[in-house]
């Protein structure tokens, strides 16, 4: 069943024998027959028809007589051994073979899963394989006859056979037979139908035709079958006929170049191939090649082809009279080819030779991608007469040719670009065998057909190809010696006929020019459609042998191409042509994935756009759609949309050379990330002139969907890495640059923990992909980047074309244009908080005779067991010890001398330990000590006490997530910090000085998460003047003084997310020269003014502004600034994806009927009129009315004297008393003592402390007025 999956090429041979005695039925029918079906099939073959998948056709026309088809009863084997009746339709045009459902739930056989469609001709969907089985299939009267079979599962395969009754006198001319089915004139349901795959192994050799007598008997393994016309009517004819979907190859050619290619071993017919064609290949006194065909085996199993190879030459002739101008351009090619010698007229005395001696191959036009034009291919794969074609026997040969993305990858290292194609390649070599190249040919239907041979290797064969690229080679080999440039670029340069190559100087490119030029004419061969991006070199050849166009198609496959690659040789760049494409009609599954799969794009220079047709095909699949149904709503729109855009990418160009000039050293750069829909990665190139300049391209991307079973982010992230190590192996070898040079980056911390360590700690399927990355690299090789700067990023979500042409896709992040060193993260983070995927243990206690002999082991790994004690110094047999993880154990105190001996230990971590403190004494014997963590759940640090790690040689100390609630003011004395991070604590307070002993080393610190008064925050920040990472989110800030940050200028990065600020002073920022990313998200902002987003807009270092998540106000009077800004900011875009409004862009949340919109989406139409007057608006107002405000607050003063003064007479007149004790009287319910009702007040203080004079009358209105009810009161 391999071959059926496997085969990309249409069988077009369908036992000869058998269409042969079909063929009379043509002229007896009223309509279409058999025949003519088959015909029709076998002409969209050859004009390429992307019509099928494996299909099987039922086609029906209206008859007046009817055909009775071939069907035998046979044995078929059963899971338990036994022999089940089935009756079985031979179909000679079915490329596959197929079962009915009801039939393998009988034999109840073993299925194999597949995912394939079956369609009938028109593209009628015949329904979904459910499965493969493989059939033993015995006859019901040679018991030790049978074949094997592998069919595919079909609900049902015809219907009943035949449609009709016929009288049993039909048979009488074969009652003398023993006929396979004794009932093939009564109908019966179908169980199997074989297809031509298996008929060259079920037909024999004898046939019974009499003359006058419609019905046919072939003699079969199965006994003898009918077939014909009987002298009934019918309702209807039926043909079946199976094929591959170009649509299919098409795609296979897809995914081929989203393959890195490997460089395997030969097999040993792959060998066997090599040495065959150094023993017998030849050069003639012109020093033309000449070569044999590699057979497998001999040729004996080769049948008589003639008969296919006239029927297909007679069909090619009825196309003749329908298309003049094919019949015109096909006779000119036959002309040509016989005036140039490349075929030959047979003697007669030669014709007759033995089958198994020669091959007649059949022939038909292939047109180009512009239908303008074609070319002749000759069809090795055609069935002889014993079932066996040419290419069945002929070695393929291994895989010579230069591989097209490393091609393309050194064609972009030479400053001067060369280019030619050798003409008529194939047909410049002779052959020895020319007998089976063997074509039948006339000039006219009234002549009589001729018989040729062709003297050269031709298009069609299987080992043609080889044979063409190996001779190159052979030739290249040959004459090293004479044209040492023109042999090297032979060898490593040509994709089959086609010269990319180039120098780096004008005379090493005439050098090499005449050195081709020469070499090739040698072996009587010709380059021409010479091209280049230097004139001087063009002028030093014949105009007639240069291209005549202005660009250079890279592909040379004649499919047109929705999306493919040109280089434009007189500007020197790569662009990109788009086929436009047609919404008229039905979108279905079929018409999609033909449009994907034309998709060119080799080095994945538009992988965020191509990401989003492998999204689309995945959800495509995941629908489970038949080939021909429309395909849903969403995705029909998704697909315009992304169709519409994908004009624009004619618009990019990219540059050819990727340095700066040719002997300039270059460094690679590679970059991985992951999303839930995909991971990709993405490399670059830097190189610098001798004068500083700095030019960074893009070289090659490669993406990866998610698989559709969930995988959680960081395994992704990790695919995601795997791959960029791979894509870097591959780049490396294509350029001869070290892979130990180049450099990796990504955003995931858990990642680069897992590289950091050793792949034994992890589960399986973190444990292999990290093994493999650690292969190719090393951790020290493997860099941190911020998420906003990480250029694979867009590779993971798809973006809009428009996005690329600003985004950093093209060139690469900020910081490769800087000059050494690099300003990022480099930090990798070996013992990261809580990795996940660690493989866990259950040690509970250590000693130090556990390590007996492990004097030499730098790396200990004892995290997730349950260690909770132990002696007195149980590592000292680990003199060398560097890195020690116990995190995730249950240690509540570290006994005297825990880190005895370990002094050279670098990085310890006692994260998730039920730690309450540190005594300062326990890391005396660590001070070399760099990394610290005692982060993550578990820990129970509350107080940092002075001189905890005072002389250390720390770099790194990580202490969130812990209780800590203060910090001595000399927590931090005589240490060189440069991250520390006390995230997700109590902090309250911090000392004035707290940051002041690291502010000379202090370059990260997160604060997060900690309710930090700002005032103690902004003056603790002031000392840190090197400070570059700062995150300050989730600390209910509502407020920064204009000076929060004046000794903060080297900030790069600033996280204010997830606090509580309504506005801010736009000269908060003003101190930050350096800054690059600001994270304003998840506040309370409702609109910003003018004067803080020109603030922003002229911050030139800003690379990234996060205001997603904030309740956004929409209403017309605060959002037109906004949203002015948002429009036309780079600074925005660079953030949200306005064509996908991604989570990042910021929304609305008021009015309600604008409430979720991206702001960037609105129009002004869409605005609402506000509701109110913004603050300043009312200050305006204010102003303008300022009389009429001075006027009033003159009546209120005069209203409270009035007040007043009555308040001080019955003051006066009150009656005071006093009362031992307080007594409580709520005024909700007026609850006054019994005792004092009859007083007229008194004095009384409030839960607050604060004193009121009161009396019992004013307590009666304020109870009244609810001005003061539920409030406790107490007597004084």
């Amino acid at each position: 069943m391999d071959a059926i999956l496997k085969q990309k090429k249409i069988v077009k041979g369908k036992l000869t024998r058998l269409v042969s005695k079909i063929d009379d039925l043509q002229n007896q029918a009223n309509s279409e027959s058999i025949i003519e079906v088959y015909e029709k099939v076998v002409n969209l073959i050859d004009t390429e028809s992307e019509d099928s998948t494996i299909s099987s056709n039922n086609a029906t026309v209206p008859a007046a007589q009817a055909v009775l088809l071939p069907t035998a009863i046979v044995y078929v084997k059963d899971i338990n051994g036994a022999f089940q009746k089935c009756r079985i339709l031979i179909d000679s045009a079915s490329q596959g073979s197929f079962v009915r459902e009801s039939c393998v739930n009988l034999l109840q056989l073993k299925r194999t899963s597949v995912n394939i469609n079956v369609d009938g001709l028109s593209s009628r969907n015949v329904g979904r394989v459910s499965g493969l089985v493989q059939l033993e299939i015995t006859s019901l009267f040679y018991k030790n006859t049978s074949i094997t079979v592998d069919a595919l599962i079909l609900s049902k395969i015809t219907c009943d056979l035949p449609q009709f009754q016929v009288d049993a006198s039909a048979l009488n001319t074969f009652k003398n037979l023993q006929l396979a089915d004794i009932n093939c004139l009564q109908p019966s349901s179908i169980d199997i139908l074989l297809g031509a795959d298996v008929l060259g192994e079920i037909m024999l050799n004898r046939h019974l035709n009499v003359p006058g007598h419609s019905l046919t008997a072939m003699e079969t393994i199965f006994s003898w079958i009918v077939l014909g016309k009987t002298k009934l009517s019918c309702q209807r004819i039926i043909s079946n006929h199976a094929s591959y979907n170009a649509v299919e190859f098409q795609l296979d050619k897809f995914w081929q170049l989203e393959e890195l290619s490997e460089t395997k071993p030969f097999t040993n017919e792959e060998i066997t191939c090599e040495n065959h064609f150094k023993r017998t290949y030849t050069r003639d006194s012109t020093g033309r090649f000449a070569v044999k065909f590699p057979f497998r085996d001999s040729s004996d199993e080769l049948g008589s082809s003639r008969d296919i190879a006239v029927h297909r030459l007679q069909q090619i002739e009825r196309r003749f009279s329908k298309n003049q101008s094919l019949s015109d351009q096909y006779h000119k090619f036959m002309d040509d080819y016989l005036k140039l010698g490349h075929m030959e007229l047979i003697p007669e005395n030669e014709i007759d030779v033995p089958a198994s001696s020669s091959f007649y191959l059949p022939h038909h036009p292939v047109p180009n991608k512009n239908g303008d034009k074609f070319r002749v291919v000759f069809d090795g794969s055609a069935k002889s007469s014993s079932g066996i074609s040419l290419n069945d026997k002929l070695m393929v040969g291994p895989q010579l040719q230069t591989d097209l993305r490393t091609l393309l990858l050194r064609f972009r290292m030479h400053k001067i670009a060369i280019t030619a194609d050798i003409e008529k390649m194939y047909r410049q070599i002779t052959l020895h065998d020319s007998d089976f190249h063997r074509i039948v040919w006339r000039n006219s239907p009234f002549e009589p057909i001729q018989d040729f041979r062709l003297t050269r290797i031709a298009y069609g064969t299987a080992s043609a190809p080889y044979l063409a690229i190996k001779c190159l080679q052979q030739l290249s080999l040959n004459e090293s010696n004479n044209f040492p440039l023109a042999s090297k670029a032979a060898l490593k340069d040509f994709y089959v006929d086609d010269l990319m190559s180039g120098a780096n100087s004008l005379s090493e490119a005439l050098e090499l020019q005449n050195q081709l030029t020469q070499m090739v004419s040698s072996a009587g061969l010709v380059l021409r459609k010479w091209a280049s991006n230097c004139s001087e070199l063009l002028n030093s050849i014949d105009s007639d042998m240069r291209l005549s166009n202005t660009s250079l198609n890279i592909d040379n496959d004649d499919t047109v191409k929705t999306l493919g690659i040109l280089w434009h040789p007189a500007l020197d760049v790569f662009y990109f042509k788009i086929t436009p494409l047609s919404f008229e009609g039905t979108l279905t599954k079929r018409t999609l994935l033909s449009t994907i799969s034309k998709t060119f794009d080799p080095l994945g220079w538009l992988s965020p756009i191509t990401i989003q047709y492998k999204t689309i095909m995945q959800r495509l699949w995941k629908q489970q759609l038949k080939w021909d149904e429309r395909v849903p709503t969403d995705i029909k729109l998704d697909w315009e949309q992304l169709a519409n855009d994908v004009q624009f990418v004619k618009d990019i160009k990219i540059p050819r050379f990727l340095l700066v000039d040719s002997d300039n050293l270059f460094h690679l750069f590679g970059f991985s990330d992951a999303s839930e829909k995909a991971y990709a990665a993405a490399i670059y190139c830097r190189s610098v002139s001798d004068s500083g300049k700095i030019n960074v391209q893009l070289i090659i991307a490669k993406t990866r969907v998610a698989p559709l079973k969930t995988v959680s982010l960081p395994r992704l992230e990790l695919c995601g890495a795997l791959l960029l190590v791979k894509l870097m192996d591959f780049t490396c070898k294509a350029l001869n640059y070290p892979i130990s040079q180049a450099q990796f980056y990504t955003d995931s911390t858990i990642v680069l923990s897992w590289i950091g360590s050793h792949a034994s700690r992890w589960k399986t399927f973190v444990a292999n992909r990290v093994a493999k990355i650690q292969t190719l690299s090393s951790a020290t090789q493997w860099h941190h980047i911020s998420g906003s700067a990480n250029p694979a990023d867009l590779a993971t979500r798809g973006v809009s074309s428009s996005t690329l042409f600003t985004s950093i896709w093209l060139c690469g992040p900020k910081f490769l244009h800087e000059t050494f060193p690099f300003q990022t993260d480099s930090s990798v983070p070996t013992l990261n908080d809580a990795v996940p995927e660690e493989s866990h243990n259950n040690i509970t206690f250590i000693r130090d005779k556990d390590f007996f002999g492990l004097q030499n082991l730098k790396i200990l790994d004892l995290s997730y067991n349950g260690i909770a004690t132990s002696p007195s110094a149980p590592f000292r047999l680990l003199p060398n010890l560097r890195t020690l993880s116990l995190a995730r154990n249950k240690l509540r105190t570290l006994v005297p001398r825990f880190f005895y001996m370990l002094a050279k230990l670098e990085k310890l971590d006692l994260s998730g330990n039920p730690l309450r403190d540190i005594d300062p004494e326990n890391l005396k014997d660590v001070r070399p000590l760099k990394r610290f963590h005692l982060a993550k759940y578990g820990n129970n640090l509350t107080v940092i006490v002075e001189n905890t790690f005072d002389g250390h040689n720390l770099r790194h100390l990580g202490l969130s997530r812990n209780r800590i609630f203060k910090f001595s003011k000399c927590a931090f004395c005589n240490l060189s910090i440069q991250q520390l991070d006390v995230s997700y604590n109590q902090i309250i307070n911090l000392p004035l000085d707290v940051f002041s002993p690291i502010a000379h080393s202090l370059e990260s610190l997160d604060l997060s998460f900690n309710p930090i008064f700002s005032d103690d925050l902004e003056l603790a920040l002031s000392p840190a003047y090197k400070l570059k990472r700062l995150s300050l989110s989730g600390m209910k800030l509502s407020q920064l003084s204009d000076d929060a940050f004046f000794n903060n200028g080297e900030l790069r990065t600033l996280d204010l997310s997830y606090n509580s600020f309504v506005n801010l002073s736009s000269q908060v920022f003003q101190p930050l020269r350096q800054i690059e990313e600001i994270d304003l998200s998840h506040n309370e902002f409702e609109y910003l003014d003018t004067e803080f987003l020109e603030q922003v807009q002229n911050m030139t270092t800003l690379s990234v502004l996060h205001l997603h998540s904030n309740p956004w106000s929409c209403q017309r009077c605060s959002v037109l600034p906004l949203l002015k800004w948002a429009r036309q900011s780079l600074l925005y875009s660079s953030t949200c994806d306005m064509n996908y409004e991604s989570s990042t862009c910021m929304r609305c949340a008021t009015p309600l009927s604008l409430e979720g919109r991206a702001l960037h989406s609105l129009r002004r139409v869409d605005l609402e009129p506000c509701a109110n007057l913004m603050p300043q608006s009312r200050v305006l107002v204010a102003s303008s009315n300022i009389a009429i405000i001075a006027t009033i607050s003159v009546v209120v003063l005069l209203i409270i004297g009035i007040v007043i003064s009555i308040m001080i007479y019955r003051q006066q007149s009150a009656v005071y008393y006093t009362h031992e004790g307080e007594r409580t009287l709520t005024l909700g319910v007026l609850g006054v003592p019994a005792e004092y009702a009859n007083t007229n007040g008194g004095t009384f203080t409030d839960d607050k402390r604060r004193a009121y004079f009161v009396t019992l009358d004013r307590i009666d209105e304020l109870a009244e007025e609810k001005i003061v009810a539920g409030r406790t009161i107490n007597y004084s």
